[in-house]
């Protein structure tokens, strides 16, 4: 994908996993100075644990995309990580 003079493309196949308990998703993407991969499950029981993680490098740039006016530079470096655990209420 070529978003103004940025291409953007994903560096990997979605890769989505299945058990009885949870289904998992990790998907990648690079272009224009941003690598990222974002990992996370998704829990099907109340056994199942849920997760997300993003980790990677983002060209601030890019939000200048979105915005009209134009003042975003740099780079993000997001390093998150959310392992839980499911209750249904």
């Amino acid at each position: 994908m070529l978003i103004q003079d940025t291409p953007l493309s994903a560096a990997e196949p979605i890769l989505v996993r299945f058990n009885p308990a949870r289904s998992c998703l990790r998907k990648r993407f690079s272009g224009g100075g941003s690598n990222m991969t974002i990992t996370g499950a998704k829990a099907l029981t109340d056994a199942g644990i849920a997760t997300l993680a993003i980790d990677g490098r983002v060209n601030l740039n890019l939000i200048n995309l979105l915005s009209k006016i134009p003042s975003f530079q740099g780079l993000l470096m997001p390093q998150l990580d959310f392992p839980g655990r499911i209750r249904r209420l």
